[in-house]
């Protein structure tokens, strides 16, 4: 099937060298990266469940978004010194995309505030960057909040722009990631554009030398957007490294097992990225159904990995058996659309890696 998503390319590796040739010759600034992240109107940004039905939203209108709400911005800060920090606290969505890249165009530098920490941590992560106000979903900080439901109001009062214009002024310098809490004190994070730049960059040979992480199902590529984007993993490597090039991103409301599962099977899921302890669970569930079948159902299993086992040094004959063997057990997990799975952030257990890839689906180890 050709894709209908690769502007004037007939395959992934032309469009892939033309998006990197683009970044090449752009200027190494948010403002220079912008256009690039926006360069395909047409294909779907986000998608998301609504009463039933599927909304989605193309790269086109998340642009004008962005350019509306990042005159709010720059309104709603107007007395604030130029690339101040601005403290961002907001759950997964495509607003939380919008604002980010508004804040920047806005020309302030955003701090993404880790929601999983206790308010002592994201205080102390406010003062130590200096930040001179947060926006917010809901939670009021210390320092001056405006929240999320504020900017988007007086966004909407902003006339829609030409998608071709870029905002006035400098774009923010930086954004700021927080660690992950583990260690005795927190400890933020700088990205610079050029950093950003050099991220995306490396895409070049993981998006050239792998087949199962360009792969697509009925013409789309869709990352469940299981991962946070205020973390480093769900940032980098779920939203600028796909996002670059005009991949689509569902929106998950929850993460309650049935959700997840109705999310990729409704919304056709080609990409997961998450942690082990995700896998781990995902894994142990599936055991537990399959026993739960009877012993000869289990056996049968069991016999059926074994083989995948003695052919591990024949990937195409593995893969079809695969295929064969346990359909079943991908129709009740994740269905036939996935493509590429990613555990990264830790090491992951020997025997998930294998379930997984054995069963039909490719697993990469992201850790290490």
């Amino acid at each position: 099937m050709r894709l209908k998503n690769i502007g004037k390319y007939h395959t992934i590796n032309q469009f892939v060298r033309y998006k990197l040739e683009s970044l090449d010759a752009a200027e190494q600034s948010f403002r220079g990266l912008f256009p690039l992240m926006f360069s395909e109107p047409d294909n779907i940004f986000f998608e998301r469940s609504e009463d039933g039905k599927i909304v989605k939203m193309t790269y086109g209108e998340a642009k004008k978004e962005i350019l509306r709400r990042e005159k709010a911005v720059r309104e709603l800060l107007r007395n604030a010194p130029k690339d101040s920090n601005v403290g961002f606290y907001m759950q997964n969505s495509a607003e939380w995309l919008i604002d980010f890249w508004a804040i920047l165009a806005a020309g302030f530098s955003p701090v993404l505030l880790n929601l999983r920490l206790e308010d002592g941590s994201l205080e102390d992560a406010l003062r130590s960057s200096g930040a001179v106000a947060v926006i917010s979903e809901g939670k009021q900080f210390s320092i001056r909040t405006i929240q999320e439901t504020e900017l988007s109001a007086l966004a909407a009062k902003h006339p829609e722009t030409s998608p071709e214009e870029l905002p006035e002024g400098d774009f923010g310098t930086h954004f700021f990631i927080m660690t992950s809490g583990t260690s005795s004190s927190g400890r933020l994070c700088a990205y610079s554009a050029k950093g950003v730049f050099e991220i995306l960059k490396n895409s070049r040979k993981i998006l050239l030398d792998s087949h199962f992480m360009q792969k697509h199902y009925k013409g789309e590529l869709k990352h469940l957007c299981f991962l946070p984007f205020y973390h480093s993993f769900g940032m980098i490597a779920v939203y600028l490294w796909f996002g670059f090039y005009a991949r689509t991103f569902v929106h998950l409301k929850d993460m309650k097992p049935e959700t997840i599962l109705e999310t990729v099977h409704r919304h056709e899921i080609t990409h997961i990225f998450a942690v082990p302890l995700f896998w781990n669970k995902v894994y142990e569930a599936a055991i537990r159904k399959i026993r739960d079948q009877g012993e000869e159902t289990f056996a049968r299993f069991e016999k059926g990995m074994a083989l995948m086992d003695r052919l591990a040094d024949k990937p195409r004959l593995s893969r079809f058996l695969s295929k064969k063997l346990f359909g079943e057990v991908r129709e009740k997990l994740f269905g036939e659309s996935i493509a590429f799975l990613i555990s990264g952030g830790g090491n992951q257990r020997t025997d998930v890696l294998r379930f997984f890839n054995h069963i039909g689906y490719h697993m990469a180890e992201g850790y290490g």
